[in-house]
């Protein structure tokens, strides 16, 4: 008589329906982790540019004209912030009085998408900025000393862009 003892190993069925679970599940979970990422960019690029506003704002206030101002006090836009965050910082150049507006980043100040921030201001004083970003469009805010932006997550939509003035 031959005996035989059951084993207490898993089917061919089994592991394949258990993959197929474990599969179902991430792919349940990965969009929603990645919602959740783009909205934390979201937030840190609305933190960054009201940041970036401050700063600006409180630099004019201590100096009495915007960094890096232009000579001929047109309203300009600002897509390379290299200077003007250097000015922010204690950079004895650009603040002589080496006051810290701003905690410069190591490296470029990017947005999280790693694009650079866009920043307006109203250097002839009358009330209006006008923000020129290439398509044709410039965009006017009233009353409105200076902008900061970032594009999003997806350049080519206005909807998407993040503000602060």
């Amino acid at each position: 008589m031959n005996k035989t003892r059951p084993t207490s190993a898993f089917t061919l069925v089994e592991m394949v329906a258990a993959v197929a679970i474990v599969f179902l599940l991430i792919g349940l979970i990965l969009p929603a982790a990645h919602g959740v990422r783009q909205a934390a960019r979201r937030r840190q690029a609305a933190t960054e540019t009201r940041s970036l506003l401050k700063a600006v704002r409180d630099y004019r206030a201590a100096y009495g004209h915007w960094p890096r101002q232009t000579q001929d006090a047109q309203d300009t836009t600002h897509t390379q912030l290299v200077e003007i965050v250097a000015a922010l910082t204690v950079c004895p150049e650009w603040n002589p009085r080496q006051i810290l507006f701003l905690e410069r980043p190591d490296g470029p100040w990017l947005d999280p998408w790693g694009r650079s921030y866009v920043l307006a201001l109203d250097e002839n004083g009358d009330g209006h900025t006008t923000l020129d970003l290439g398509d044709g469009q410039p965009t006017n805010y009233v009353n409105v000393s200076a902008v900061a932006l970032s594009f999003g997550p997806n350049p080519g939509r206005p909807d998407d862009r993040i503000e602060a003035w």
